[in-house]
């Protein structure tokens, strides 16, 4: 059952404001990827609000894989690098 309320989710994110938050990250390397794997099942506001660390975002993107997010260690680190300097806990 809590899949298919994820699923629901991702549908919704999916469809209802997908770019929207895009314009709120900054263009550094990276940004690229991020916009490639995060922003695929939800929308990049609730990614550019998020205050984390490089540890929290690792924590994070490991449930995402949990998921189905598939990314190599080279984008994984490049993703974490990005989130940590742009939506980074100051």
């Amino acid at each position: 059952m809590k899949y298919g309320l994820f699923f629901i989710f991702v549908f919704i994110f999916l469809f209802v404001g997908q770019a929207h938050g895009e314009e709120n990250l900054p263009d550094l390397p990276g940004k690229g990827k991020v916009l490639e794997k995060c922003n695929t099942c939800h929308g990049l506001n609730s990614i550019s609000r998020s205050k984390r660390t490089a540890k929290e975002w690792r924590k994070l993107i490991g449930r995402m894989i949990n998921y189905g997010l598939e990314i190599d260690e080279k984008d994984l680190e490049t993703v974490i690098e990005y989130l940590s300097k742009c939506c980074g806990r100051k």
